[in-house]
């Protein structure tokens, strides 16, 4: 049991091997007392626990400096809530800066239904407003799309910068409009896909750089619509 105690004594800081260790040194020590010189291993013995002490000193140091630090955190928290929720919201979903593959397909599956959910607003607006044609400005479609809102919820979820990007009153032929939905480069990573919508309520991906750019330039200086060889998104 002495040797045992002086084994472990060099894993000491493993708090169950510590006390292991401890434990085994004293009763190592009591039965060669017992045993009057017939039993030997007192000095690994007392080399044991001297160094399992040291250790568990050593760690019952540590954690006491942790706890104090914790407690500090946690009193400068309670002054920035803010800071408190940022970072209860860091742990429960990770790193919104460096996403999971979950977290990217979820972002585009919520810039999708947030599209999705446009064209049916935008139909809405239409049929209650024939003379004025469709809605040029987000904050038209569904209660200023407000983050407490189904449509805000959708566009603050997707980590999208979505925005009419495109829109025509009721003139002749000329009744349309366009949303780009373009990815945030601090919440996706750069091969993420670019989507596009118009009145039609087709929604379109555009996967590379080059699809990327046609669409950016055929709404945005040629003033069209979104171009028809991207993915056609169900």
């Amino acid at each position: 049991m002495a040797i045992a105690s002086f084994g472990l004594s060099f894993l000491a800081f493993i708090l169950p091997v510590g006390i292991a260790s401890v434990v085994m040194g004293h009763i190592s020590r009591r039965q060669i007392a017992k045993s009057v010189g017939r039993q030997r291993g007192t000095g690994l013995a007392f080399a044991g626990l001297i160094l399992s002490y040291l250790q568990l000193a050593v760690v019952g140091l540590v954690c006491l400096a942790v706890v104090v630090e914790l407690f500090g955190l946690n009193r400068e928290l309670d002054r920035h809530p803010d800071a408190r929720a940022a970072l209860v919201a860091r742990f429960k979903y990770g790193d919104p800066y460096h996403p999971s593959a979950a977290q990217i397909n979820q972002h585009r599956q919520n810039a999708v239904d947030a599209l999705h959910l446009i064209a049916v607003r935008q139909s809405e607006y239409l049929a209650a407003h024939p003379d004025e044609g469709y809605a040029c400005q987000m904050y038209l479609l569904e209660s200023g799309a407000s983050e407490g809102s189904e449509l805000g919820a959708h566009l603050r979820d997707s980590r999208y910068e979505i925005k009419i990007a495109q829109c025509r009153g009721n003139r002749e032929n000329e009744n349309r409009y366009a949303v780009t939905a373009i990815p945030r480069s601090d919440f996706n990573p750069p091969d993420s896909p670019v989507y596009c919508l118009n009145q039609t309520g087709i929604i379109r991906k555009y996967n590379d750089d080059k699809q990327t750019n046609d669409m950016n330039i055929a709404i945005l200086f040629q003033h069209d619509t979104c171009p028809s060889q991207g993915e056609i998104v169900e």
